[in-house]
């Protein structure tokens, strides 16, 4: 529906108007200052149309603002005396060879008195997600009609323009994710690198000017073996080798380490991924190496004393006197079983890892707290250990808490033969999902290290800019010169 006002045709409000508006901000062009190439375009479409104004003009939510302008000197208008407003809600350029033929704008305004458009022809500027921002537009104060040609030239020009706005804006925020990286490679305590084929350092991170107590300008260039000791190097030398083959490698490794002829030995998870080209070649590894001494040490120090306690309690079965002691009091979550897998007792430990009480587990089976696609290999499990001779099974399963959550744990299973020739089942778990959930952050850490790496390391990222932003703007220059070529020759 068109409104009326004071004898001429409001624009329609586009249906889209709120993803327009967005779009528009997103571009970040409004009231930004002139730009060479977008006021050569304005020129050159007054050139070719033959106009004594051109304009890029931006539809804002009250108002028309014009980025670049050939002919007139204010700066922007209100958008309801906007002819390109009514251009953004049509798909093909909008063109209107006399305003005074035509009802919507005999009485405009701008048509009876300013600058007196009698011509106007205006060509989307349509982003790449579909949204009408404005127009690359001609006017003039005599009545016109543009050939085939000419629009064509106004569509191609109102492109250029789009590409333009998205390239800059691609731009600046390829230059504030290299922004970020560098911050995120400064801050992190991993050791990351990028390694040539010959075993030499082309990029560190700050992390190993800490570490190894030399400059950046002494590490780069240097040999692998020549900065951590020959010890080292060699402990991971063959994980290199298959890095640069091609193979991703991950692992966790004890390794010396050499910091000015004092050697000290360290616990280490270890990632190398190689940077691939696109012809199948490896130009280099990308490393991300973080020390994980402490936690190695813990992990250890917890594994030991778990295991104490579990032979503990495995061996004073024969001695149900010094079972019971160890059982009731014991940190370490234990439960036993009848033949049929129903819980007999279990101690305080197990049923906090479970999240039932002492007494609610007495009534149920182990398999209720069992995943569904884990009861026949529980089931196995007991058959197996009744009839090995060890008699002891050792495996990660997934238990269900009461609360509905899933928990891994490390289970030993003991079968148990009792004085009357009943078999029972004696399991000790351990749950470990908070240290599986770390090390799946660690992967996913180590994935973003070796990411920003690859962005920040080798100028990647720098050449990406100005691949992204130079090109297209050659091809406008390019383009202009072209069209601007064909009018002079007349064709």
């Amino acid at each position: 529906m068109k409104f009326e006002y004071e004898g001429f045709a409001l624009p329609e409000i586009p249906d889209n108007e709120t993803q327009r508006l967005a779009a528009l901000k997103r571009l970040n062009v409004l009231d930004t200052v002139p730009d060479v190439e977008l006021d050569e375009i304005t020129e050159l479409a007054s050139e070719i149309c033959g106009t004594h104004i051109a304009l890029i003009s931006l539809i804002d939510k009250d108002r028309q603002w014009f980025k670049a302008r050939v002919g007139l000197d204010i700066p922007e208008t209100h958008r309801d005396q906007a002819f390109c407003g009514h251009a953004i809600n049509e798909i093909e350029p909008f063109v209107i060879n006399d305003t005074h033929l035509d009802d919507r704008f005999r009485q405009h305004p701008l048509v009876v008195d300013g600058i007196k458009i009698r011509f106007y022809a205006g060509a989307q500027l349509t982003t790449s997600t579909g949204e009408n921002i404005g127009t690359v537009c001609v006017i003039d104060s005599e009545p016109k009609q543009l050939n085939p040609k000419q629009i064509k030239a106004l569509k191609i020009l109102a492109k250029q323009v789009i590409a333009n706005f998205e390239h800059k804006i691609l731009a600046e925020t390829a230059i504030e994710r290299e922004q970020f990286f560098h911050s995120l490679l400064a801050m992190v305590p991993d050791l990351i690198s990028y390694v040539t084929p010959d075993y030499r350092y082309q990029f560190i991170n700050p992390s190993y000017e800490r570490v190894f107590q030399r400059n950046r300008s002494e590490i780069v260039g240097m040999k692998i073996e020549d900065l951590v000791g020959e010890r080292s190097f060699g402990d991971v030398k063959s994980y290199l080798e298959k890095a640069f083959a091609g193979q991703d490698q991950e692992f966790k490794i004890l390794t010396a380490v050499n910091i000015h002829g004092m050697v000290m030995e360290r616990h280490a998870w270890i990632h190398y991924y190689p940077d691939i080209k696109a012809d199948g070649t490896v130009a280099g590894v990308y490393s991300v190496h973080r020390d994980i001494t402490e936690l190695k040490e813990a992990e250890l120090d917890a594994i030991d004393k778990g295991q104490r306690l579990s032979k503990a309690l495995l061996e004073s079965t024969e001695s149900e006197k010094s079972f019971k002691a160890l059982f009731d009091d014991s940190p370490v979550a234990t439960v036993r079983l009848n033949s049929d897998l129903c819980i007999l007792s279990c101690n305080a430990a197990y049923a906090q890892t479970v999240g039932y009480s002492i007494d609610e587990l007495r009534n149920m089976s182990i398999l209720d707290l069992t995943l569904p696609e884990d009861i026949s290999k529980t089931q196995e499990i007991a058959i197996a250990v009744t009839k090995s001779a060890s008699g002891i099974h050792r495996t990660e399963k997934h238990y269900r808490h009461k609360s509905g959550r899933e928990i891994l744990c490390l289970v030993t299973t003991k079968a148990v033969k009792h004085s009357d020739g009943q078999i029972y089942f004696l399991k000790i778990i351990e749950d470990i999902t908070e240290g599986r959930h770390k090390e799946n952050q660690l992967r996913e850490m180590q994935a973003m290290l070796i990411s920003s790496a690859k962005m920040a390391s080798l100028g990647e990222m720098a050449g990406s800019i100005a691949h992204e932003i130079n090109n297209p703007l050659a091809i406008i220059n390019f383009k202009t010169d072209m069209i601007r070529n064909r009018v002079a020759e007349g064709s």
